[in-house]
């Protein structure tokens, strides 16, 4: 990842002469959370081929990451003014549906209960593209 962030900060300094770097910065967000442990650990690590599939108002992972649940809310909710962040600290697999409108995350919030999860607004760590002019050229 390392050698990708160079050549980007390269590139944008050769072809617009700005300097880019990522930061790790606390912002406002929403924050993907555990509410009830012993409820959501009933959903870890289900056996089954892994599956992911979404409808209208439905999304399921079968034996699949977190983060792939936190790109679907961050597509569906693309225009909000707040990110989408994960502050479980579980990387292993899970299996849910969930039942909700993607762009209601009251609703959302709602649905994961029946898993011991909830999304409420808060503060998380992210890593942020700074971008700056690098000199008086314009």
């Amino acid at each position: 990842m390392d050698l990708y962030k160079q050549d980007l900060s390269r590139f944008l300094s050769l072809r617009f002469n700005v300097k880019a770097y990522v930061v790790d910065k606390r912002v406002e967000s929403f924050c993907l959370y555990v509410k009830d442990k012993t409820v959501f650990e009933k959903f870890q690590m289900q056996n089954g081929a892994p599956k992911t599939s979404s409808d209208v108002n439905s999304y399921t992972l079968v034996n699949r990451p977190l983060r792939n649940l936190i790109a679907y809310l961050r597509t569906n909710n693309f225009r909000n003014s707040l990110p989408i962040a994960d502050m479980t600290d579980y990387a292993g697999n899970v299996s849910l549906k969930l039942e909700a409108d993607p762009k209601d995350l009251h609703a959302v919030d709602k649905a994961l209960y029946q898993f011991g999860l909830g999304i409420k607004r808060g503060m998380s760590t992210l890593p942020m593209l700074i971008v700056e002019r690098s000199g008086s050229d314009e």
